[in-house]
């Protein structure tokens, strides 16, 4: 018997092999030269799903081929392409096509290292061979399929009703990825309140299953399980119905394959984290106000984001010179750093916010004193006599481990305070939702521009530069942009910004089309840094500032402890740094601090016991 396994390769352009053949979509660089629709029979109508999909190729204007790949009357859908394509982005068109084409196989487009087709004329396992039924074999040979046709695909998907998962794409504070590249919450494992309990073995299915899925999976989030953790041990429970059945009437359910009730999970799973993330909680409960602060937060951040960017002559790249020096002149760093402290308030649901200046920097990639400059600059008023007129107002003073609060001005507020409390209960937000949905396309809209700058490309000394770096953020994914609108939105001449553009040009992180208008290139930055030698460089930074925190807890910690024992004589003499180093200490069981001769804190005694080792040590006391 043939079995569906393809171990040896070997060269298209040699004799045909005697068995059953497939045809890698890949070159040896895991870019995809060909697009293949797999539509498999046992999934559906493969007929209905061939017509929708060539009725969208035709639309756009792609040139494809169709086959049925063998006796049992599946279809494959070929579209040769222009430029080899990265692999991430026919990953999107999979996933997206997949929603609105109930018989795709995503399997062969997901796989850039081994996913392979038949193409026509290879023989079928069980008999038969892939014969072509729609246009001639000559579409795998020219490879017509450009680039801007599959962009064009992809947001038609979309258009369409299709979403891509879920991703990690918002840096949540204390969030981190398991061996399954799924989010979890870090910290110690708590209990469940009774209500979630409840929930779990309650084996009614009544009401919205979803909504109760969804309820249950920000508690577990919450309580700093993870998923894989979840389903071991409770994914039996009815409180999971909605990922293991789909309603097919008013009073029956069918059961959803593996993949899809995998899929449930881990979409759900990722939206909870996020909300978690976003909103912490000392507890569960109904909060009636979340909505209204959700929706209160995001319309005053969208107002502030509006005012900054009217004025793109006000944000720019660093400047220096004569103009500088007789007119006060910000630089793009304020802007990036105003950007942030918005993220932060949307992130909470509150436009007061603490703001760590060492969060600040990891975000977006300037140093810590940088940041601490920007934060003076967006403090200072405009107007001496009006404290209002400045970007961000200080609320008090930074304290102990508290950072630093701000808030938006007036100016920027819906007429109502929504900045008093900085959590809000983790229960998650129905979908649909309004207030949710403006305050993910704000969050995403400050990320567009900001995460790129915080990357070894544009950060690191001997990289490309902040402005660069700048001039590759405002460039669009999708569409196109001219040099002069890049340099205007950027805030620097226009040559500079096509000199830049050419530099960027070189490693693939700026294309320029026919029509003389730019877009971002297909390169990964990660790669341009190994490329230029200062990967990492962002890395050792944060590994800096961790390092600097626990040092910092630790100091506060023992003028806490000094504080409550200084009138207390004969106190217990707590245990040494080294003894600490082998034993677990968890609540107000803080090592002793390090000492010099003069009995005065050693700073730098503690950071070298804290590289040691340490550090876990601290990040569970605190």
């Amino acid at each position: 018997m043939i079995e569906n396994r393809y171990p040896i390769e070997a060269e298209t352009a040699g004799p045909s092999p005697d068995s059953t053949w497939a045809m890698n979509l890949t070159g040896r660089d895991h870019l995809f030269r060909y697009l293949v629709f797999d539509l498999d029979v046992k999934n559906g109508n493969v007929g209905r799903d061939r017509d929708r999909l060539c009725h969208w190729l035709i639309d756009l204007n792609i040139d494809y081929l169709v086959a049925r790949s063998g006796p049992e009357g599946g279809l494959h859908v070929w579209v040769a392409l222009d430029e080899p394509t990265s692999a991430q982005t026919v990953k999107d068109i999979a996933q997206l096509g997949s929603q609105l084409l109930p018989t795709l196989d995503v399997k062969p487009l997901t796989n850039p290292s081994a996913g392979c087709v038949r193409p026509p004329g290879a023989p079928h396992r069980i008999g038969g061979s892939s014969q072509i039924i729609n246009g001639d074999v000559g579409v795998l040979h020219r490879h017509d399929t450009l680039p801007e046709q599959i962009d064009a695909l992809r947001e038609m998907f979309i258009d369409l009703g299709a979403t891509l998962e879920p991703e990690n794409i918002v840096p949540m504070h204390g969030v981190r990825l398991d061996d399954d590249g799924l989010p979890y919450l870090t910290g110690p494992r708590r209990g469940l309140t009774p209500r979630i309990l409840d929930l779990l073995e309650d084996p009614s299915l009544d009401g919205d299953l979803s909504y109760r899925m969804a309820t249950v999976l920000a508690a577990f989030a919450n309580a700093r399980f993870r998923l894989s953790d979840v389903i071991d041990e409770y994914g039996h429970s009815p409180a999971f119905e909605h990922a293991r059945t789909v309603r097919h009437s008013k009073t029956v359910r069918r059961p959803r394959s593996a993949e899809q009730q995998s899929k449930v999970f881990r979409g759900m799973w990722h939206r909870a984290v996020e909300f978690v993330a976003a909103n912490p909680a000392t507890r569960l409960s109904d909060d009636p106000d979340v909505h209204r602060r959700l929706y209160d937060t995001a319309k005053s951040v969208e107002r502030a984001l509006d005012r900054a960017d009217a004025m793109p002559g006000y944000w720019g790249a660093d400047r220096a010179g004569n103009a500088a020096r007789h007119t006060k002149r910000t630089t793009y760093r304020q802007r990036a750093v105003f950007d942030t402290v918005l993220l932060f308030m949307l992130q909470g649901a509150t436009t007061t916010v603490e703001a760590d200046q060492r969060r600040i920097a990891l975000q977006t990639g300037y140093g810590r004193t940088t940041v601490n400059v920007a934060l003076r600059e967006l403090t200072t008023p405009r107007d001496p006599a009006d404290p209002e007129s400045a970007w961000l107002v200080r609320v008090g003073h930074s304290e102990g481990r508290a950072a630093q609060k701000y808030r938006l001005p007036i100016r920027f507020s819906t007429g109502e305070d929504v900045g008093s409390r900085t959590q809000v209960l983790a229960r998650p937000a129905p979908s649909g939702l309004p207030a949710a949905d403006l305050r993910r396309i704000l969050m995403n809209r400050i990320l567009a521009t900001t995460t790129p700058l915080a990357t070894d490309t544009f950060a690191a000394p001997g990289s490309y530069g902040r402005t660069a770096g700048l001039i590759y953020a405002m460039l669009p994914e999708d569409g196109a942009q001219t040099a002069r609108e890049t340099a205007r939105r950027a805030g620097i001449s226009w040559a500079a910004a096509v000199g830049h553009l050419e530099r960027l040009s070189h490693a693939n992180l700026a294309r320029r089309l026919p029509d003389g208008t730019w877009r971002r290139g297909r390169a990964s930055l990660h790669a341009v840094a190994i490329h230029l030698e200062v990967a990492d460089y962002l890395a050792d930074r944060e590994a800096r500032y961790t390092t600097d925190r626990h040092v910092w807890a630790w100091w506060c910690a023992e003028e806490r402890w000094m504080s409550q024992n200084r009138f207390k004589k004969g106190r217990k003499r707590r245990s040494s740094p080294a003894i600490a180093l082998f034993a677990v200490k968890t609540g107000n069981d803080w090592p002793r601090y390090p000492r010099d001769g003069a009995g005065r804190g050693d700073h730098r005694a503690a950071r070298q016991i804290i590289e040691a080792g340490l550090g876990s040590v601290l990040t569970l006391a605190a």
